[in-house]
């Protein structure tokens, strides 16, 4: 009886340890927009018609790890260590020339998730503020 009480609490005990050190904790600071996109707003923040391309260009590019309604619950974001973000709860808090950067240099660039990639090669400028214009009206 001894011995198994001392496995179970060895294993509750490591079972802690292991949890505690994959809980991810408090999210990293953001660091500095750069001085190149620094103070940059979105063109296109109230087109109706930039808005309904960013829906597409979300759709195709974003949504399968971010999710179709933003909240970071995509296929293939299920299996990413960290999680997708929440878009729908943290672009409110951002600014323009932050998200937009994040987009075009990827997630490590601003000290972020290294599973976002950088969309620059990708996507042009003007699709990036589309699909920024279109996140910004997800509820």
């Amino acid at each position: 009886m001894k011995k198994t009480m001392w496995i179970v609490m060895l294993v509750v005990v490591i079972g802690a340890l292991v949890l505690t050190a994959c809980g991810g904790g408090t999210p990293a600071p953001d660091k500095p927009v750069p001085a190149d996109f620094a103070g940059k707003t979105n063109p296109v923040a109230n087109d109706a018609a930039a808005i309904e391309a960013g829906k597409q260009i979300y759709t195709d590019n974003c949504a399968t790890c971010h999710g179709d309604s933003g909240k970071g619950d995509g296929p293939g974001g299920a299996s990413l260590n960290p999680k997708p973000s929440n878009l729908v709860t943290l672009l409110p808090a951002k600014q323009d020339d932050f998200v937009f950067w994040v987009i075009s240099a990827g997630g490590a660039a601003a000290g972020k998730s290294a599973s976002m990639v950088s969309w620059s090669g990708t996507l042009s400028d003007e699709e990036i503020w589309q699909t920024i214009a279109y996140v910004r009206t997800l509820k």
